[in-house]
C-alpha cells in the first residue's frame, strides 16, 4: 500500500511491485458422454479469473451403435414376401441387424365348403379355397341324389353304393358321382330286405346291380333303371312283392338268375331298346318266375312272355 499528499499529489510511500499469483482452476468444463455420431470430452479445468486451460479436456472417440430398437418381424403370405427381425441404433437410426427377405408361401387350402347342397334332382357345389389370399383352388360338383347312402371305394377311381339296409327315405335317387368319382354299381345286399323303399332311380353311370342288392324291398313299387345299365345279377329283386313297374335300358346285356322272381305285383316291363335288342339280352333261369306281366314293352313293338 502507498500514500500520496492529498493537496499536491506527493508520494510519501511508494508502493511496491506485488508478483503475480499463479491461476486458479476453480472453473469445471463438464465432461460429454459420446456417442455413436459424435466424439465425447473428459472433465476439464480452467481459470476463474484469466480463463486459461489449467486441465485440458481430451477427445472420447465415438461409441458403437447400440441396438435397442427392434424391428419386427413379417411374416411371408401367399401374395407378399416376409421380413426376419432386425435391429437397428437408437440413436443414430443406424440398421446393425438387417431384416432378410423370406419369399412368399403357397396358398393354404381349407377344408371343402359347401355353397349349395344338393337335392335329389339338382346338383349342388362346393369348393376350398385359401386362407390366406382367399384364391378358390378347388371346385366340385356334389351330385344330385338321395343323401344318407353309404359307399365303398373301390380303388380304381369309382365308388359302389353298399349296406343301407335302414336308409329310410322311400324315394331312392342313386347320385352319379361321390368325391367326385363316378358311382358305378350297387353291391351285393346293399338294400336287403329294406321295408322303406317305394321306389328307385338310377344314374347313367351305374353299369351293374350286384346280386340280391334290392331282395326284399316289399314296399318298392317303381323302378327306373338309366341307360348305361349292364349286368343285372341274379335274384337282384327278387320277393319284391310290390313292385308294379321296371323300366329297362336299351344297354342291359344280362338278367341274372330268378332277378324278379316272385314278383307277383309286377304287371309292366318295360325295355327303352329295341325287340331284336331285347331277343340278345342273356336271360337267367326263373328271371322272371311267379311274375304277372305277359309281355315286354319295347320301342318297337313287344315281347311276349310265355
Amino acid at each position: 500500500m502507498g500514500k500520496k499528499c492529498n493537496y499536491c499529489g506527493k508520494i510519501f510511500v511508494k508502493q511496491k511491485t506485488i508478483p503475480k499469483t499463479e491461476c486458479s482452476a476453480t472453473e469445471t468444463l463438464p465432461y460429454k458422454a459420446p456417442t455413436c455420431k459424435e466424439t465425447g470430452l473428459t472433465e476439464g479445468k480452467k481459470c476463474s479469473v484469466c480463463g486459461k486451460i489449467v486441465v485440458a479436456q481430451k477427445v472420447i472417440p465415438t461409441k458403437a451403435c447400440n441396438s435397442s430398437v427392434v424391428l419386427s418381424a413379417k411374416a411371408p403370405t401367399c401374395t407378399k414376401t416376409g421380413l426376419t427381425q432386425g435391429k437397428q441404433c437408437s440413436i443414430c437410426g443406424k440398421i446393425t441387424t438387417a431384416q432378410q427377405i423370406i419369399q412368399k408361401v403357397a396358398c393354404k387350402e381349407t377344408t371343402w365348403i359347401v355353397d349349395k347342397e344338393p337335392t335329389k334332382t339338382m346338383d349342388g357345389s362346393r369348393h376350398t379355397e385359401c386362407t390366406m389370399c382367399g384364391k378358390i383352388m378347388q371346385k366340385q360338383v356334389i351330385a344330385s341324389g338321395s343323401k344318407g347312402l353309404t359307399y365303398v371305394d373301390q380303388k380304381d377311381g369309382t365308388y359302389l353304393v353298399k349296406g343301407s339296409y335302414y336308409f329310410s327315405d322311400p324315394d331312392v335317387v342313386i347320385p352319379r358321382m361321390y368325391n367326385e368319382c363316378n358311382v358305378v354299381g350297387i353291391q351285393y345286399y346293399a338294400f336287403m330286405n329294406n321295408k322303406y323303399i317305394e321306389s328307385l332311380k338310377t344314374p347313367s353311370t351305374i353299369t351293374f346291380i350286384d346280386s340280391q342288392a334290392f331282395y326284399g324291398c316289399e314296399n318298392l313299387k317303381t323302378v327306373i333303371l338309366a341307360k348305361g345299365l349292364e349286368v343285372l345279377s341274379g335274384y337282384a329283386f327278387k320277393n319284391c312283392t310290390s313292385l308294379e313297374s321296371i323300366t329297362l335300358p336299351s344297354t342291359l346285356r344280362t338278367i341274372g338268375h330268378e332277378a324278379f322272381f316272385n314278383c307277383t305285383s309286377l304287371t309292366t316291363i318295360e325295355f327303352e331298346g329295341t325287340v331284336e335288342q331285347w331277343s340278345a339280352i342273356s336271360l337267367g333261369t326263373g328271371w322272371r318266375g311267379r311274375v304277372p306281366a305277359t309281355e315286354v314293352i319295347c320301342s318297337n313293338g313287344t315281347v311276349p312272355l310265355n
